[in-house]
């Protein structure tokens, strides 16, 4: 746990005993660092949420199309792609824009529809 945290750069956690537990606390800077928002900057990355999506990127295409369409389905958003991408490829985006909280799914297994988040940018 320390090695990770000084791979990351944040301080080594400290360690207390309180009755029957251990109590650990991590001392971290919340949000990007400075550092962060330069090199992010360059990429051409902007904040979504609590990921951050590539500007011109395939998932920003996929937004642009479920803003444009509403709710569909993955067949449907790979249709609209118009673009050389597997099944396998496009569920791993749409996975990770729903967990940054741009994107909703409802549904299960193949009758999983997804729409653009509300009031996301």
């Amino acid at each position: 746990m320390i090695e990770e945290c000084r791979r990351h750069g944040i301080e080594a956690p400290t360690f207390e005993a309180d009755r029957d537990f251990v109590v650990v606390t991590f001392r971290a800077q919340i949000g990007p660092s400075a550092k962060e928002g330069e090199r992010d900057a360059q990429r051409g990355m902007t904040d979504r949420g609590t990921a951050k999506v590539a500007t011109g990127t395939r998932a920003e295409r996929i937004l642009a199309i479920l803003r444009e369409h509403g709710s569909l389905s993955s067949a449907q958003i790979l249709e609209e792609l118009g673009e050389s991408i597997t099944q396998r490829a496009l569920q791993s985006e749409l996975k990770r824009l729903c967990e940054a909280g741009v994107v909703i799914a409802t549904g299960k297994a193949r009758a999983t529809t997804y729409r653009a988040a509300e009031g996301k940018p």
